[in-house]
């Protein structure tokens, strides 16, 4: 993601490099986000006696180092007064989170969640470990439309719109051991959303300070890859491996509001607090079953991403 920023400014050097440019903005940042509606499902039981009962859930995974920083940046460039091109970039640090029990009970049964009908477990372990992380990044390329002056009056209006891309990247990592048997069952969930959002930001100048509201809607075809890997290597080694594509319609919805000040009418401080809400996507804590199609994959996760940010913009030409 990355290089899509360093794409995108290449592009605006070569395009606008013979032409009148009236303002370039350039904006970069530090956010901090977390995450919710990670999906309640129970990801190991143990079973001692005549007794079951759930050890690990995903929720388990969505309690700690809920909080992670992460990139802002933003560089626009306006070869007219009203019109202009506009790079988006946000890059966010790994959410992650292990989780063990042990016990020295009698041969307690551990089985993890893969299919009721047919779990992997066994008998007389000593330690399950649940190991799960998520990454998110976003990228967008907008075409701007000033509606108003966005801070030399006392409100500004601008519009924007163009494609988008966002990476959801999750993965779940099961691990059953013993001194003599462990098992492993890993799934890594990929949502290459690609599709276009529509962005309005409604700018406030009571100099010198200023306030803005923005938000936004977009659609994406969520390009899906689930590639699920279950492997033993004691007491013998076995290894077998699955992959899963499949292609379904997304949508996000986005906003934030943000207090700042206005130096010199070049430089602007800003401070602010939003989130995403992002439709139908796959995820590794809802992987059913060992039904290794598309019929094992749950398309139905709802991510909401949410938190605070501060930037600095300033008017480089």
């Amino acid at each position: 993601m990355s290089h899509f920023f360093f794409i995108s400014l290449c592009f605006f050097h070569v395009f606008f490099l013979r032409g009148d440019v009236k303002l370039i903005e350039l904006e970069a940042g530090e956010v901090t986000w977390s995450r919710q509606n990670l999906p309640q499902t129970t990801l190991a039981y143990v079973t001692a006696g005549s007794s079951t009962s759930p050890v690990i859930n995903s929720r388990n995974v969505n309690k700690v180092q809920q909080w992670v920083p992460g990139l802002f940046a933003r560089a626009a460039i306006l070869p007219w007064d009203e019109y202009g091109f506009e790079a988006r970039f946000i890059g966010l640090l790994e959410w992650n989170r292990i989780y063990a029990i042990s016990t020295p009970g009698q041969s307690p049964t551990y089985s993890l969640q893969i299919a009721s009908t047919s779990p992997i477990a066994y008998t007389g372990g000593s330690q399950v470990i649940e190991d799960y992380v998520m990454q998110y990044n976003m990228g967008d390329l907008f075409f701007i439309w000033n509606l108003a002056p966005l801070y030399h009056k006392f409100f500004g209006m601008r519009a924007s719109v163009g494609p988008s891309y966002v990476y959801l990247f999750d993965r779940i990592d099961q691990l059953l051991s013993s001194a003599t048997f462990i098992k492993e069952y890993n799934i890594k969930s990929v949502n290459n959303l690609i599709g276009a959002r529509v962005y309005g930001e409604f700018i406030g100048t009571p100099a010198p300070f200023i306030w803005g509201l923005r938000g936004s809607i977009g659609v994406y075809g969520d390009i899906y890859k689930q590639t699920s890997t279950l492997m033993q290597s004691a007491p013998s080694s076995q290894i077998a491996q699955y992959v899963v594509n499949d292609c379904w319609a997304s949508t996000l919805l986005q906003g934030d509001v943000f207090l700042g000040v206005n130096l010199f009418d070049s430089i602007r401080i800003k401070g602010g607090f939003g989130g995403e809400w992002i439709n139908y996507v796959g995820s590794a804590t809802r992987q059913p079953g060992r039904n290794f199609d598309k019929s094992g994959i749950f398309q139905n996760n709802h991510f909401i991403f949410y938190g605070a940010f501060v930037s600095v913009e300033v008017d480089a030409f």
